[in-house]
């Protein structure tokens, strides 16, 4: 605020109008005025009683048509020192709009015209290495697609995009609303296999971090991205407890398996005995092992001890089982009862990410040049004899080996 407009600010504040030294209202706007413009309290004070104590005009301002003083300055009455004083204590414009830009809320970034999330990560990435031109630059190499059910295939960065796919590799968009931040839920390579295969291949890519999506979209298959030292080997699903219906196949399989197993007799010659298996902590060959007991319980009639008085456990039994097979559906052995309950155990993971049909992507670390595109393919879980051996569970922590369950072998 200039001197003038203060002058104005208090002529508009005042009682009257125009201000006055003698009116105790008016003084007291006046020291409002200068506290708000935050000088020092003593300097008010001085500056008030100057004004006070001074000989001649008193008002600051025009009044019934006559020439008042438009400014400090034009008052003869005024000590140029003490102008002096309260001019340097003034605001300068360039410390109120740093300070005013300041008290701004960060606003997110828009997304330029034509660029999504990962599209202006691309860019930012180009511009800090003086590599943007203008527009995405388009991969030169040649990359196939399939499409959903398409089995799983390889391919391999050409040499003449490594330097970019290299640059892009490790980088991830920002958290929604925190624009310096990196989102943790985008891996290494997500974005690079997102710009490889938007811009050098005509599928229409598109990122799915929403909710329980895949990581990308390719042409509406879902498309879930891991960066792994290695193709084989089991890889984690993450935990199962939220998946209620598989929660309790498994603990009926493995309840009726203690049941039995309890009236066994011990080895006295053993010192110890390896853990149980359980609904959270089971490989293939315990849940063949359980279901072969699930085989023998249902060749039995358990009709008929249900209908004993005291023995309701059977009953209970009974019922179990037929609940058991309406949501597994018909088995002709233990294996194949196994790989069913294998193929309901992955499917409310496998299944929403990223679906059946769609892939599991795994970019070979270091630089994730050597990728392996994995048709999740949920039914091999059951043609395939031996895919049960690659499926299991420590502690609900699900695993599974993609390349033995679903790789060309």
């Amino acid at each position: 605020m200039t001197l003038d407009e203060l002058l104005l600010e208090w002529s508009y504040r005042s009682e009257r109008g125009y201000p006055s030294t003698d009116n105790p209202s008016d003084v007291s706007v006046l020291k409002e005025i200068l506290r708000e413009l935050k000088l020092h309290e003593a300097d008010i004070d001085d500056l008030v009683d100057d004004l006070e104590n001074k000989e001649g005009p008193k008002t600051y301002g025009n009044k019934d048509g006559k020439k008042g003083i438009t400014s400090f300055e034009d008052s003869d009455e005024y000590d140029e020192e003490r102008l002096k004083k309260l001019k340097a204590q003034e605001p300068k414009e360039k410390d109120k709009e740093e300070e005013e830009e300041k008290e701004k809320p960060k606003e997110e970034p828009k997304p330029e015209s034509g660029l999504n999330s990962y599209d202006l990560v691309i860019k930012k990435g180009l511009e800090r290495e003086g590599l943007w031109e203008g527009s995405i630059p388009i991969p030169k190499g040649e990359y196939k697609w399939p499409g959903a059910g398409g089995g799983t295939f390889d391919e391999t960065v050409d040499a003449k995009d490594i330097e970019l796919w290299d640059l892009i590799f490790p980088l991830a968009p920002p958290k929604k609303g925190d624009p310096d931040s990196v989102s943790k839920g985008v891996g290494n390579g997500e974005v690079s296999l997102y710009w490889l295969y938007k811009y050098g291949t005509g599928v229409n890519v598109t990122e799915g971090r929403e909710g329980d999506n895949p990581d990308l979209e390719f042409g509406g298959v879902g498309v879930e991205v891991k960066a792994k030292d290695s193709h084989g080997g089991k890889q984690g699903l993450g935990r199962f407890g939220q998946d209620t219906q598989q929660i309790k196949l498994l603990g009926m399989i493995f309840g009726i398996n203690a049941l039995v197993a309890g009236f066994k007799e011990k080895d006295p010659s053993k010192k110890w005995a390896p853990k149980e298996a359980n609904p959270l902590t089971w490989n293939g060959k315990d849940l063949v092992s359980a279901f072969q007991i699930v085989m023998d319980f249902k060749n039995v009639d358990i009709g008929q001890l249900a209908d004993i008085p005291g023995f309701t456990i059977f009953k209970e039994i009974e019922t179990n089982l037929k609940w058991m097979d309406d949501n597994l559906g018909d088995y002709k052995n233990a294996e194949e009862g196994a790989r069913k309950m294998a193929k309901s155990f992955v499917l409310p993971k496998l299944g929403r990410k990223p679906r059946d049909g769609g892939y599991l992507v795994n970019l070979r670390l270091p630089k994730g040049h050597d990728i392996r595109f994995f048709n999740i393919d949920l039914e091999k879980i059951v043609t395939r004899e031996d895919a049960i051996n690659h499926i299991s569970t420590s502690q609900g922590d699900m695993k599974i080996n993609y390349q033995k369950v679903f790789g060309n072998n």
